[in-house]
C-alpha cells in the first residue's frame, strides 16, 4: 500500500508562530519597595505636615481673595456663573454627598479592577499599593497648592457660612484646588492604569466607574459650595497625572523587563521555526508530526510531536 509524504506547512521563519496558542494570564504588576515605600511616605508627609505645621488659632487671611485692591468682587465670571447654577440651596447636604461620591469613587474602580483581573490573587495587594501611592502623592502637591495659593472658599467670598464653618479659619482660605476632586481622580486613573498596563479584558468597566464617580464627586464639591469650577478643574487634572504618571514611572509589568533581555539568554523558550509534516493516505486519516526548533537560556532546541 503506497504511502505518500505530505509537506502540510512550514509556519513563520525568523519569527515565532503563535497561531492556536492561548494568551498566558496578565501577570501581576511590581510594587517597587526601593522606590514606592519612599515616594508614598513623601506623599504621607506632605499632606499632613502642613495641617501640622500652621496656626489654625488665628484669623487667615487669604492670599487669592478675587476681589479689586478697593475690595470689591472680582471673581471670573466662568466661576461666578457656575456657582449661581450649581450650588444647591443645602450645601450642607450636597458636602455629604460628595464625601460618600469620594468614598466609592475608590470602591468602585477597587472592586471592577478586582473583577476584571479575575480576583484578587497575582499580587492584587501589591498593586493596590500603588494606588496608595498615587493617593498620597496626589494630596500632598493638593496640600501644596492649596497652601501656596490660599484661595478663599466661595461660601467665605459671599459671606454665606454654611454650619459647622466659620468666617477667617483656615479652612476659609484653602479653596485652590478641590482635594476631594484631586483624590477621586486619583483613583480613578491610578487603577484604570493599572487595569491598562495589565491588560485586563474588563479594563473599561474599571475607567468608566472611576471616572464616573469622580466627576460626580467634583460636581458636588461646587453644589455644596465649598469650591469654584476652577477648582476642582485643577484638582481633577492633578489627580489624573499622578494617577497616570505613578503606575508608568518604571514600567511595571514583568514580560517588559524580559522583553529587554536578549533572545537567546531568555529564560522563556522563543521558537523560531515550526515545520508539520503528514504521512497517510490521501483523503484518508493518517499521522502528523509537528517539529519546532528555536533558543532558550542561551541555547538552541528542537521539539517534536506527533499524533495519530
Amino acid at each position: 500500500m503506497r504511502r505518500r509524504l505530505v509537506v502540510l506547512a512550514i509556519l513563520a521563519s525568523l519569527g515565532a508562530d503563535r497561531a492556536g496558542a492561548q494568551e498566558p494570564p496578565s501577570p501581576g504588576l511590581r510594587y517597587d519597595a526601593g522606590l514606592d515605600v519612599p515616594l508614598t511616605v513623601v506623599g504621607l508627609a506632605g499632606t499632613l505636615g502642613p495641617k501640622l505645621l500652621s496656626d489654625d488659632t488665628g484669623p487667615w487671611a487669604c492670599r487669592w481673595c478675587d476681589r479689586d485692591s478697593a475690595g470689591n468682587d472680582a471673581l471670573n465670571g466662568l466661576d461666578a456663573a457656575v456657582r449661581r447654577h450649581w450650588r444647591w440651596d443645602d450645601v450642607n447636604r450636597a458636602h455629604r454627598w460628595s464625601n460618600a461620591t469620594l468614598a466609592v469613587s475608590f470602591v468602585a474602580p477597587f472592586g471592577a479592577f478586582a473583577a476584571a483581573r479575575g480576583g484578587l490573587g497575582d499580587g492584587f495587594g501589591r498593586e493596590m499599593l500603588l494606588v496608595v501611592e498615587s493617593s498620597a502623592l496626589t494630596l500632598a502637591v493638593t496640600q501644596g497648592t492649596k497652601f501656596l495659593f490660599r484661595r478663599e472658599r466661595p461660601w467665605a467670598h459671599a459671606g454665606e457660612v454654611p454650619a459647622g464653618e466659620r468666617l477667617g479659619s483656615r479652612d476659609s482660605a484653602l479653596s485652590f484646588a478641590s482635594g476631594h476632586a484631586s483624590l477621586a481622580f486619583a483613583f480613578a486613573v491610578s487603577t484604570g492604569s493599572l487595569a491598562s498596563l495589565r491588560g485586563d479584558d474588563g479594563k473599561e468597566w474599571v475607567w468608566a466607574s472611576g471616572l464616573a464617580f469622580a466627576t460626580a464627586t467634583a460636581y458636588l464639591r461646587i453644589a455644596a459650595d465649598r469650591h469654584y469650577l476652577t477648582d476642582v478643574l485643577a484638582g481633577a487634572a492633578l489627580g489624573a497625572a499622578v494617577g497616570w504618571a505613578v503606575p508608568r514611572l518604571i514600567d511595571r509589568r514583568p514580560d517588559k523587563e524580559q522583553a529587554n533581555v536578549p533572545i537567546a539568554e531568555r529564560e522563556t523558550p522563543v521558537p523560531l521555526f515550526s515545520l508539520a509534516l503528514g504521512a497517510g493516505r490521501v483523503g484518508s486519516a493518517g499521522s502528523a508530526v509537528l517539529v519546532t526548533g528555536g533558543v532558550q537560556g542561551g541555547g538552541a532546541f528542537v521539539s517534536a510531536t506527533w499524533g495519530f
